[in-house]
């Protein structure tokens, strides 16, 4: 291993040789030269478009490979800069045999930053370019700015820092073994004195017998020479002269390489993103070396999951665990591997999706289908609206199913608009909307309102209120209403249908008129039974007309299906006196009143308009022979009864039978203890 290294640089020198291509049909070959012992980096700062076009063409036809300092922001990927390169003609170099090195992120001095800019300079540029698939080993400080504090920080990012130290002591002497490396700008001068002052620095590497870094911006054709550009044919100029020295032409990473002292192994670090450390450089013969794999710094939603290392050479190491150990019995090449995932944030307005609402990780440039799926029931219901999505690679449309590409952060939402069932039910009149089903989009709202039937004489509608059921829903007294819709609804407007009962009496008071539910039952009354209304005359409660029947103070039971009316009957009476003149008083006088005998006086409560038949005895005998005759009324009598009446007898006297013999004294005796007893009853 040792014997190879040592002949490390005589190989890449012979390899560089060989492969020398012809312009013009000329194939250059060193002539004099020792390449283990001279070597010459064309290098290129910044990144402008014009080395890819140009620089880089000249040199590929020669066989000639370079170190391009690119400075990350600047890519015209990410800056929109067309004359600047472009990540993919980056890789071309790269693919060609070309090295790619950091140019920092912004080109700002570094000796005017602070520690955490300094770093972040550093490990931004690195692992952008990393991320890319791009070995990044060597920085070049932007103008050349630094200082001890900068100089102290680079080791950790990169295996050597560059900047510029004036002629002639940019030239460099095998092995080199410090960071801090040196070069010179090879466009300095005007047209006249630029390829004179090249050919000079070309002459002294070669002369000093070491290794010289030789530094451009711009190749530009036609161009006018200037600090910062040199046209192409001058550059031309300068490169076939290199070739007719015989000095070959290496990246910095090769000078580096061919540097190494024999007791020294080189280990390499690389990893497809972040950084690694240490960085690549040449260690002790069985030194133990830590290694280290950092990912990059991340954004929201973005992580870096870590693949474990893989190397080569005996020594290296092959696994997961980070941080690592390698013992430097060999070249080592380490390699770190992380894999670059992005969230995916599924969410949806209403049904279910696929994969289902929540977050998942994807590495970068999977490619994921989405998928939606309403959800529906009996009082709900979705129409699909689409996707919206949010981060580049996401989907915006109608597509139910969709395939995004997992290149950032993603969020996708599913939206459907919801509808809700609003039922409007009433069990009288009309609503509005009218009585049925209805649906609504969530988050609308709906006016309600309720108009009773039209009413008949008697009839009557009571509001009770509307009743609902469901988020959103009213429950109230307003015939009118705004609802929001927020669910399933259900309204019912409620009304009472009432019917009035005319409870009514020409006499007394009554009881129950009044408004009374539709089905409801009532019953009429009256407070009494009989009313005097004057001397001789009153009125009978009789039973119930109308609607309601019955004899009673208070009527049968009445349904209240219709408006009804309930009357009380009456009937008037008389008061009817029998009496008789003209008898004496102790006289025991019948009157036959309707077929009827009565002890006259006689008196009784007649109904008005009936007809009353009566007759008295013609005659009447006393107990002591006294005869008395009627002359009025007629024994044979009949009358209306329109009004009190007093119907009295009239009796005259016709003679008395003479009582004086023997034979009626007996006869008298008696009829005297029979008067005797009646006045006895009489003071009694």
């Amino acid at each position: 291993m040792k014997e190879e290294r040592k002949t490390l640089l005589v190989a890449i020198c012979l390899v560089v040789s060989v492969a020398l291509v012809a312009f013009s049909g000329t194939t250059y070959t060193a002539e004099g030269a020792n390449p283990p012992q001279c070597a010459i980096s064309i290098a290129f700062d910044d990144g402008t478009r014009n080395q890819f076009d140009y620089a880089f063409q000249l040199m590929k036809a020669r066989g000639m490979v370079g170190t391009y300092y690119v400075t990350t922001d600047l890519i015209r990927d990410f800056s929109g800069k067309s004359n600047y390169i472009s990540i993919a003609e980056i890789q071309t170099l790269q693919t060609d045999g070309n090295e790619i090195g950091s140019h920092c992120k912004t080109h700002t001095p570094l000796n005017t930053l602070s520690n955490e800019s300094i770093r972040e300079e550093f490990s931004a540029s690195k692992q952008l370019l990393q991320s890319y698939g791009l070995t990044v080993d060597n920085v070049a400080y932007p103008h050349g700015a630094t200082n001890p504090t900068v100089d102290s920080i680079a080791p950790e990012y990169y295996r050597s820092a560059r900047l510029h130290r004036g002629m002639p002591d940019f030239v460099m002497h095998f092995p080199v073994s410090q960071p801090i490396i040196v070069a010179w700008p090879g466009e300095t001068g005007n047209a006249t004195t630029v390829i004179p002052r090249l050919k000079w620095m070309v002459d002294h590497i070669y002369s000093e017998k070491g290794w010289g870094i030789i530094y451009f911006h711009n190749v530009i054709p036609n161009a006018y020479n200037s600090p910062y550009t040199i046209s192409t044919q001058d550059f031309a100029v300068f490169l076939d002269y290199v070739l007719s020295r015989g000095i070959p032409t290496i990246t910095v990473n090769q000078g580096l390489d061919a540097a190494l002292p024999p007791e020294k192994m080189k280990l390499t670090t690389t990893t497809n993103c972040g950084t690694v450390s240490p960085a690549s450089g040449a260690y002790n013969i069985g030194e133990i070396v830590q290694i280290l794999a950092t990912p990059p710094t991340t954004g929201t939603n973005e992580r870096y999951v870590f693949n474990g290392w893989t190397g080569t050479g005996s020594g290296s190491y092959n696994g997961y665990s980070n941080p690592s150990t390698v013992t430097m019995d060999d070249y080592i090449t380490q390699t770190a591997s992380w894999r670059h995932e992005f969230k995916l944030t599924v969410s949806a307005y209403g049904g279910s999706t696929t994969p289902a609402a929540g977050d998942y990780w994807f590495e970068e440039g999977t490619e994921v289908t989405i998928q939606a799926t309403p959800s529906s029931s009996e009082n709900e219901r979705q129409t699909w609206l689409g996707w919206s999505g949010s981060g580049s690679g996401s989907y915006n449309g109608t597509a139910n199913s969709a395939v995004i590409t997992m290149n950032n952060p993603i969020t996708q939402t599913a939206s459907w608009q919801t509808e809700f069932k609003f039922t409007v039910s009433t069990d009288l009149g009309s609503t509005n909307p009218s009585m049925g089903e209805y649906w609504f989009m969530a988050g609308s709202s709906v006016e309600i309102s309720a108009s009773a039937p039209i009413a008949g004489a008697k009839e009557r509608y009571v509001w009770t209120g509307w009743s609902g059921t469901g988020s959103g829903s009213y429950s109230g007294t307003e015939a009118s209403v705004l609802i929001n819709i927020n669910g399933p609804i259900s309204e019912h407007a409620s009304w009472i249908h009432q019917f009035f009962m005319d409870v009514s009496s020409p006499y007394g008071v009554v009881n129950g008129s009044g408004w009374f539910n539709a089905s409801d039952t009532r019953v009429a009354s009256v407070d009494a039974a009989v009313i005097d209304l004057s001397p001789g005359i009153r009125v009978v409660f009789s039973g119930w007309s109308g609607d309601a029947s019955g004899s009673g103070l208070f009527s049968d039971v009445i349904v209240m299906d219709q408006p009804l009316s309930a009357v009380a009957l009456w009937k008037k009476q008389f008061f009817v006196v029998f009496n008789q003149t003209g008898l004496p008083e102790d006289s025991n006088v019948s009157v036959v009143i309707n077929s009827e005998n009565n002890i006259v006086p006689f008196s009784y409560w007649v109904e008005e308009g009936t007809s009353v038949q009566f007759n008295y005895p013609n005659q009447h005998q006393t107990w002591f022979g006294a005869r008395y005759l009627l002359t009025a009324p007629s024994n044979q009598s009949s009358i209306e009864i329109d009004s009190p009446k007093t119907m009295t007898a009239e009796y005259n006297h016709q003679y008395t039978t003479e009582l004086f013999g023997a034979a009626t004294l007996p006869i008298a005796i008696a009829a005297l203890i029979i008067l005797l007893r009646r006045k006895t009853k009489k003071g009694n």
